[in-house]
């Protein structure tokens, strides 16, 4: 049985010092200890800014000292003596304060609106157009007729003849005279022949009818006077309402368009009138019909159809108002 070898045995080396020196360990002790030498510190730094002399409010600069300069020994005075007090400076001059000029005030008044006067209600009525006026044709007079005038052809009466001389030479035949017209141009007829002339066509009229009534209390207005008047201002008809207000009057019709003015006078009413509206002025309120009575009138001209009566009727004005409602 073979026999285990032994191992080699380590070298014996000498044992090593170490020469650096320990780390010192941090404990609590330490830390309080730093911890008051900070609050210490912080304590001296707080009491000298508390004791640092101030200079009194308004003044700058170091306090002065009530003791005498440089002197190095603090005199006590003795009981009953005041100390010598600080001599303080003379005070700043009052600075000037110059007030800004202020403007006057002025009352200022905001003008006084007037509520606009309510505009009257638009008439609403149909126009009528005249038809043009049928021109009459003129009748031609009957031609006159013809009058016949005998005429009479002269004739030379023969002359004896007087014997032939053998020895004159021959005459020559004579030529017959032209005979005179058979016919002559018939002559003009005479005034108390020509026919009369035809006479001028009547003129066209035109015809217009309607009532007239109060425009406040809505009555028929009795009496009351109307003058039509052409464009160059002549009156051409006039009529006069009757107990219902009623007229109904002829004119002659104009041309070209134009038409009449009425004209319209009462005691007791405005020299004025408005056409009756759409819807008709009985069926407005009380209120409405008393601010048209202070508006302007605006009235059509009263232009008529031919072969028909135009109806128009309006409303007058009184001249005193009652109380609006």
């Amino acid at each position: 049985m073979p026999t285990p070898k032994a191992k080699p045995a380590a070298p014996k080396t000498a044992p090593t010092t170490n020469t650096s020196l320990p780390r010192p360990r941090v404990t609590m002790n330490h830390w309080l200890i730093g911890g008051a030498v900070v609050v210490g510190i912080g304590f001296l730094v707080a009491m000298a800014l508390v004791m640092r002399p101030v200079a009194p409010e308004g003044r700058q600069g170091p306090v002065r000292s009530p003791f005498p300069k440089g002197s190095d020994t603090v005199r006590i005075p003795p009981p009953g003596e005041k100390p010598p007090q600080a001599v303080a400076p003379p005070p700043a001059p009052p600075i000037a304060v110059v007030p800004e000029p202020v403007a006057p005030l002025t009352a200022v008044t905001a003008p006084v609106v007037k509520p606009p006067a309510p505009a009257p209600a638009p008439v609403l009525s149909p126009v009528v157009v005249p038809k043009p006026a049928p021109v009459a044709a003129p009748v031609p007079a009957p031609a006159a007729a013809p009058t016949l005038t005998r005429t009479t052809v002269a004739t030379e009466s023969p002359k004896p003849m007087d014997r032939p001389n053998p020895m004159d030479p021959p005459k020559p035949p004579e030529l017959a005279k032209p005979a005179a017209s058979q016919a002559t141009a018939p002559s003009k007829p005479s005034p108390a022949e020509a026919p009369k002339a035809a006479k001028a066509a009547p003129a066209a009229m035109w015809v217009f009818e309607g009532s007239v009534y109060d425009l406040i209390s809505l009555e028929s207005v009795y009496a009351a006077k109307l003058a039509f008047k052409d464009p160059s201002g002549n009156q051409r008809g006039e009529a006069t309402t009757g107990d219902a207000g009623r007229f109904k009057v002829s004119v002659e019709a104009l041309a070209g368009g134009k038409g009449y003015t009425l004209e319209v006078s009462h005691p007791d009413y405005q020299p004025k009138y408005i056409d009756e509206i759409s819807p008709p002025f009985r069926e407005v309120e009380a209120a409405e019909r008393h601010a048209l009575a202070d508006a302007a009138a605006r009235n059509r001209p009263w232009v008529g159809a031919r072969g028909s009566a135009s109806k128009r009727d309006f409303v007058m004005i009184p001249k005193v108002l009652p109380e609006k409602p």
